[in-house]
């Protein structure tokens, strides 16, 4: 970066601060009795989001955990132009979304997703509490939703493919002197299961690869697209090459979602005029068959696109996260593992 263009950024920020410091100073005092928020780490608009930013995007937990020994369980942080509520007690976390659930269930607009996601569809967990999320939530979770376990029995075969998928990889791994990444076995083992589970049994393993290697990239470009959400308008100007990547990148990973989706609904007109193609009936079959409730229309490609990454993203490292943690439990408990073993070896 040159000197000019510091300069430019430098005098873009002070100015930015100072309109920042006055609409603070003047306007925030009117909304202030209205609104109680819980309490939180002071903040002058520019400033914080600035501060906040400068933190990997992925270090959010120990940013929360390491203020929680300040405020207390319930945590107010600007993070972009809206206030952001962290519940961090299991006990209030309960309160507030299952025995008050109706009152917490709607999705208020984010400003996050929009300055980086302009053109993005919002999926379930985005989404406006109303008729048309508690249709997806259904199925996605209902009595005849993809999760449930009444239908997870017809993923059998695909869970077994990605097993013996995961078993080979880490017989290869004990075989060199490198060790076991256990990490990113599990990592790519779930993520394998959950494509599979989305756009049909029927892909190859270089089209799950293709998935994987635009999934990475996506997420490690947030480091760089992290100006945006501090200077959504200037920084797409100053950062103009930067911008230009990012958004060439969500266009890329959109393409492949959609030959992959359009292959899926292709091949069930064929079922429909009598081929005998495919029986599974993947996430995508569901919601390409899925109407948009109080309309006679059904869901449009972009939002299939969205539904579909939410899909694949929100249950990968959650997932792979729960694997790891029993993981370090059965190698810490040694009588734990010894009870797997046995009931591995008599077939309980």
């Amino acid at each position: 970066m040159d000197l000019q263009t510091c300069i430019v950024i430098l005098i873009s920020l002070c100015v930015c601060l100072l309109i920042s410091f006055i609409f603070s100073r003047f306007f925030s005092s009117k909304t202030r009795n209205t609104r109680k928020l819980p309490p939180g780490p002071p903040t002058l608009h520019l400033i914080a989001n600035f501060l906040w930013h400068r933190k990997p995007f992925f270090e959010l937990g120990k940013i929360v955990s390491d203020l929680r020994k300040r405020y207390g369980p319930i945590i107010t942080i600007k993070i972009g132009s809206e206030p952001t509520i962290f519940i961090t007690n299991n006990t209030l976390a309960y309160q507030a979304l299952v025995l008050n659930g109706a009152i917490f269930a709607d999705r208020p607009k984010t400003t996050f997703a929009d300055r980086l996601f302009p053109n993005k569809r919002k999926g379930v967990s985005l989404f406006p509490y109303g008729a048309t999320w508690r249709s997806l939530r259904r199925n996605l979770t209902g009595t005849s939703g993809v999760l449930h376990p009444s239908r997870l029995i017809s993923c059998s075969h695909i869970r077994k493919r990605v097993l013996d998928n995961l078993i080979h990889r880490l017989k290869q791994d004990s075989e060199h002197e490198g060790g076991i990444h256990v990490v990113d076995r599990f990592t790519y083992t779930i993520f394998s299961l959950l494509v599979l589970m989305c756009f049909g049994d029927n892909l190859d393993e270089n089209t799950i690869r293709e998935l994987e290697c635009s999934q990475n990239k996506f997420f490690t470009c947030f480091p760089k697209v992290k100006v945006f959400l501090i200077m959504p308008n200037l920084g797409k100007i100053l950062f103009r090459n930067r911008w230009n990547e990012f958004v060439n990148m969500l266009k890329d990973r959109e393409d492949m979602f959609l030959s992959l989706i359009r292959a899926r609904e292709k091949m069930k007109q064929g079922e429909n005029k009598g081929e005998n193609i495919d029986q599974f009936v993947s996430y995508v079959d569901t919601l390409l068959e899925l109407q948009v409730p109080g309309e006679n229309k059904k869901f449009e490609e972009g939002d299939i696109v969205s539904l579909s990454d939410e899909f694949i993203s929100a249950g990968t490292d959650t997932t792979t996260t729960a694997l790891q943690w029993i993981m370090a439990n059965v190698v810490k408990y040694p009588r734990i593992q010894e009870k797997i073993s046995l009931s591995y070896f008599f077939g309980f």
